[in-house]
């Protein structure tokens, strides 16, 4: 687009005498511009081109910006994007620390992965799961995202606390001109090059109307509100969000509660599990193995095996 404006801003100037005064030779500005097309189009370097040629310094920015769009990004999953760019508040942040992380951000860029549930004690770096594959999202594969926090307060402070804390020492750049780059961005939305994201509160359900998404990240499940009164499910009010998108992501994760016991339609006691179990029981049901320290089988944890001396 940057480009296209520049040659229309050329051709319908080319007799002016404001453009004469500040570009000596039209004609010749407008051979290079073909020539520095021709370059972009079979993928050549553009700064051999553009550095030994004097021109507008407007148009050679347009086309330094339209070069950065062109050329490939690299192929990331989010653990590598992580591993390359991440920075915690502890410092720089690695994967292998917490090895059980790995594979719920490895299905996140899997395309035959629609849904992923992840159920975690807590303080185990679930939210930090979940911070890297919106990060990955924002500044590497831009999508239009949408965040689902228990309460709109929660939503509020995730935003300030994480995510642009995360921003800021992942990818200021970034977040510099998504910041500036929209009027619109407030403390739970911010749009940026290639996307936007939105945070809301379960508790707050007309914050989804409207907003279609390819990436919908529903955190703390089980602190839900039961219902979002005549919206209906927020979860399912969420996921329909992404209808319009084949391709789409959900992230269920939270930290379990108990199964409730409650009254069936015709009165008889049921036992109804937690969101994040109900979810889980969907799925292929992956469980983390881990080695036995002495004799290196692989297990689950279990409490039952927990011996005490």
């Amino acid at each position: 687009a940057d480009i296209g404006g520049s040659v229309s801003w050329i051709r319908e100037n080319q007799n002016a005498k404001q453009v004469e005064a500040e570009i000596p030779s039209v004609s010749g500005i407008w051979r290079r511009v073909q020539d520095v097309l021709g370059f972009l189009q079979v993928g050549c370097n553009a700064r051999k081109i553009l550095e030994p040629m004097t021109i507008h310094p407007g148009f050679a920015k347009a086309i330094r910006n339209a070069w950065k769009l062109l050329k490939p990004r690299d192929n990331l999953t989010v653990t590598e994007w992580a591993d390359r760019k991440r920075f915690i508040r502890r410092g720089k942040y690695y994967s292998s620390t917490a090895p059980y992380q790995q594979e719920p951000m490895r299905c996140a860029t899997d395309r035959t992965v629609g849904e992923i549930v992840l159920i975690t004690a807590a303080q185990m770096g679930k939210t930090t799961v979940v911070e890297n594959v919106v990060g990955f999202s924002i500044d590497h594969d831009p999508k239009l995202i949408l965040v689902v926090q228990p309460t709109l307060d929660a939503a509020k402070s995730w935003s300030m606390d994480r995510l642009k804390t995360m921003a800021k020492d992942s990818f200021p750049d970034r977040f510099d001109k998504a910041r500036s780059r929209d009027s619109r961005n407030t403390m739970t939305f911010m749009s940026f090059p290639g996307g936007d994201l939105a945070v809301v509160g379960s508790n707050a359900p007309a914050g989804l109307a409207s907003r279609d998404r390819n990436l919908v990240i529903l955190d703390e499940t089980c602190r839900y509100e039961d219902s979002a009164g005549a919206e209906g499910d927020i979860e399912q009010l969420a996921i329909k969000r992404t209808e319009s998108h084949p391709d789409a992501l959900v992230v269920r994760t939270s930290t379990p509660t108990v199964s409730r016991r409650i009254l069936s339609p015709d009165g008889q006691p049921v036992i109804l599990p937690s969101r994040i179990f109900r979810a889980f029981n969907d799925t292929d049901k992956r469980l983390w193995f881990c080695k036995c320290p002495k004799c290196g089988f692989d297990q689950t944890l279990k409490w039952a095996n927990v011996k005490w001396e």
